[in-house]
Formats: structure tokens, C-alpha cells, sequence
């Protein structure tokens, strides 16, 4: 076969590998204990697909000895009828592609069909080695490369297909692990709710807007040795009703306004400011967004945005709009949460965060009572924890076409898992 024909047949494997590990995926995470085997299987099959687009990634390297070598040792007509079987039978146990699972439905046809699935993934595993063989001989004629030196670069690889659960951990060590990140949502905080907390967040907005650096500096620290907590990216929330609307301006945008020295803002941006957070008033500015002085100053390279997780703004946007409607409903018969105005997470952060998660606490009275939720591609995972009473929680995986409530999620990537459980 020629590399031309050979690169389409690849494709077309690709395609369909990707269309049954969704749905796999779906099935596992909508199964309440879902069985080990199916786990299995979906992490056989995502290691399938893991090396079917190392291969396609390989594909300006093919040489014609390339072809022969891949296809000496990988068969991709029978690659492609095992995956098309597998993907038949998985439609059997999750109806319309996974979108309305009906659990007791899918166990029962689990069970029925549990003999053949042991079967198909003996034989997904057998091609996922002939993939893994292929792919480092390639990689090693291609590339300065030894063979065991490749060999290790693919099996590191396969390391990441492994299902891992989104959310590991209980729900208040969110809040008091300081490499969490969280959403302080509060625009309005009066009367009895007016705290020695809250008043040490009120007097940083009011350094930080006074340009009192050396204070703002200060009371961050005290903020991480008295709670736990990083306020860097904390808003000035009002303190009564006839307060003019905030800003939504963070420290790193009142910085970037007011042209402070590099040293200040370089040192915002070390303690976990966000470049990507956008303000309530103006147009959506951005800290970069505020700087008055002309392009080359330092502030402009300090402020840039590093995006390390790319989606598209309308999908990252349909995204945030289904995550607001679902905190919305979980909390509308809450009336402290309606009562603090609270401003809802702004997804465009997450694009900027080695791990893109984040906890949004909906009381900072209490810890443990609010939504967990992370970006698994161009998708996004939510857990939310104790809203309707002690230990209810509740999972959802959203995507542009809609919010699907599930028992567990699943991430396949373990290096960029959110929070792994501390030793």
C-alpha cells in the first residue's frame, strides 16, 4: 500500500477510535460503580487511540520502508473491523451514543455481552502493542533516537490512558490546600456578614486602589497564613447597596492601570494572578488590556497572556453559559447565595492554568459547600459538593451540546490531574 493510502486508513481508524472512547467514557462515568472490566476496556481502548495518533503525528516521516515496516507488524483492516465491532457493541449498552443512558438498561446488557467484551479487548490490547512496536521503530529510523530510547518515549506516553477519577478528593481539602485555585465570587458583603475575614479582603482593595503596594503585598501574606487562601485575584466587592458596581478589577489590573513598576507586577503575576481575568466594567479588559503606556514598555510582556489550554472563545463561552444555568438551578433556593451578588467563574481563566480547575465556594463560611470544575479538552467537568444538604454531591460532564449528570468522572491524563491526593 501506498503511504497515501495507508495515512487514510489510519485517519479513518482514528476517527472511529475516538467516537467509541467517547461513548466508553460516557458509559463509564453514567454507571454508578461501573464495572473494572469496562474500565478496563476504556483504558485499553484510549491506549489504542493514544497510539493511533502518535502514528498519524508520525506520518511526514514515512518513508517507503516506513510502509513496510508498519505494515509487517500492524494490521489496520483488522484494527479498523475490531473497533467497529467494539463500537457497535458499545452502542448496544449506552442508546443514542451515550446521551440517555438508562443504568439498569446498560448493566443488563453488560452483563449479556460481558463475555464478548473480554474477547474484543484481548484483541484491542493486541493491536495496541502492534502500534506501540510500529511506533517506536518508526520513531527510532526517523530520528536521532535509539530504539530504547523511543520504546521509553512511547510507553511514557501510554502512561497518560489510564482512566483516573476528576475529582479525588473530599470536598474540603479544595479549600485548604493553597495550590487549589478559587473563585471568590462575593460583589456584595454588608452588614452582619462584615467579618474580620471580609474586612481583611476589603483592605487589600483599598491598598491595592491606593497603590499601597508593600501593604497589599502584606496583607496577601497574612491572608495565606491566617486561611489558607491565595486573594490575588480577589475583586473589590461593595459594602452596601448604593456602592457604585464593582469592577470586577483584580489587583494585577489595578496595577497594570495605574502603570505600577514592573517589579510589582512581575510579583502579582509570581503569586498566581491571573492574566486572562476579565473585568465587570469596561469591555471585558483584560490586565493587559489597561495598560495607558505604549507597546514597548515591560508591562506588556509581564501581562501577556501564557494560554496553555486551548479551546475556541464560542465553545469556551456555550461552556460558561450551561455552567451558570447549572449553578444558578442547584442554588436558587438559596437566598445567602443570591444575597452576596455573587459574580459566576469565568471559564477564559482555566486556559491559563497548568491544571485548569478550580474551586468556586458559594459560602466561605462553610468549606466545603460549593462547585469543583475543570476543563477535559473542550469539555467541562463539574462537581457540585453539599449544596443541597450534607455530602449531596453531584457530577456533571458539560459540553456545547448540553449538561449530562453523571456518578464520576473520568480524566485520562494523570499528569494533569486535578489535585492527586496528597500523601
Amino acid at each position: 500500500m501506498d503511504p497515501v493510502s495507508l495515512i487514510a486508513s489510519v485517519i479513518t481508524i482514528v476517527v472511529t477510535c475516538q467516537q467509541v472512547v467517547q461513548i466508553l467514557r460516557y458509559t463509564v462515568e453514567a454507571l454508578k460503580e461501573a464495572p473494572k472490566a469496562l474500565k478496563n476496556l476504556l483504558g485499553q481502548t484510549q491506549g489504542l487511540n493514544v497510539m493511533l495518533l502518535r502514528l498519524e503525528g508520525l506520518k511526514n516521516r514515512w518513508g517507503e520502508h516506513s510502509v513496510e515496516l508498519l505494515e509487517s507488524v500492524f494490521n489496520e483492516g483488522e484494527c479498523l473491523a475490531c473497533i467497529e465491532s467494539l463500537r457497535k457493541m458499545v452502542l448496544e449498552i449506552a442508546p443514542n451514543g451515550g446521551q440517555k443512558l438508562s443504568e439498569a438498561y446498560s448493566r443488563f446488557r453488560w452483563l449479556a455481552k460481558k463475555k464478548d467484551m473480554f474477547t474484543i479487548t484481548e484483541a484491542i490490547q493486541r493491536h495496541k502493542q502492534d502500534l506501540v512496536l510500529a511506533v517506536t521503530l518508526i520513531t527510532a529510523e526517523s530520528s536521532t533516537m535509539s530504539e530504547k530510547e523511543a520504546q521509553q518515549q512511547t510507553e511514557e506516553l501510554l502512561e497518560q490512558t489510564a482512566p483516573h477519577l476528576a475529582f479525588p478528593e473530599p470536598p474540603p481539602v479544595y479549600q485548604e490546600r493553597q495550590d487549589v485555585q478559587i473563585w471568590f465570587g462575593e460583589t456584595l458583603v454588608q452588614g452582619p456578614d462584615m467579618n474580620p475575614y471580609y474586612q481583611k479582603r476589603y483592605d487589600l482593595a483599598s491598598a491595592v486602589f491606593a497603590g499601597e503596594w508593600d501593604r497589599a503585598f502584606e496583607l496577601l501574606a497574612q491572608a495565606k497564613a491566617l486561611y489558607g487562601q491565595s486573594w490575588v485575584n480577589c475583586i473589590r466587592f461593595r459594602i452596601s447597596n448604593q456602592d457604585r458596581d464593582p469592577s470586577g478589577y483584580t489587583p494585577l489590573h489595578q496595577a497594570a492601570l495605574f502603570g505600577a513598576p514592573v517589579e510589582v507586577v512581575q510579583k502579582f503575576v509570581e503569586l498566581g494572578a491571573w492574566r486572562t481575568a476579565r473585568s465587570m466594567r469596561g469591555g471585558d479588559n483584560t490586565p493587559l488590556d489597561m495598560v495607558q503606556s505604549p507597546e514597548w514598555d515591560p508591562l506588556h510582556h509581564v501581562l501577556m497572556p501564557m494560554i496553555r489550554h486551548t479551546v475556541p472563545s464560542n465553545t469556551l463561552d456555550e461552556l460558561q453559559h450551561r455552567l451558570h444555568s447549572l449553578i444558578f438551578s442547584e442554588m436558587r433556593d438559596d437566598p445567602k447565595f443570591h444575597s452576596r451578588q455573587m459574580r459566576l467563574p469565568d471559564l477564559y481563566v482555566l486556559t491559563e492554568l497548568e491544571i485548569p480547575a478550580m474551586w468556586f465556594p458559594v459560602d466561605p463560611g462553610i468549606q466545603d459547600r460549593g462547585f469543583f470544575f475543570r476543563l477535559d479538552g473542550r469539555e467541562l467537568l463539574v462537581k457540585s459538593c453539599n449544596i443541597h444538604g450534607k455530602y449531596s454531591n453531584r457530577q456533571y460532564r458539560i459540553s456545547v451540546e448540553g449538561c449530562l449528570p453523571i456518578h464520576e468522572a473520568v480524566i485520562f491524563d494523570s499528569a494533569a490531574m486535578a489535585y492527586p491526593v496528597s500523601a
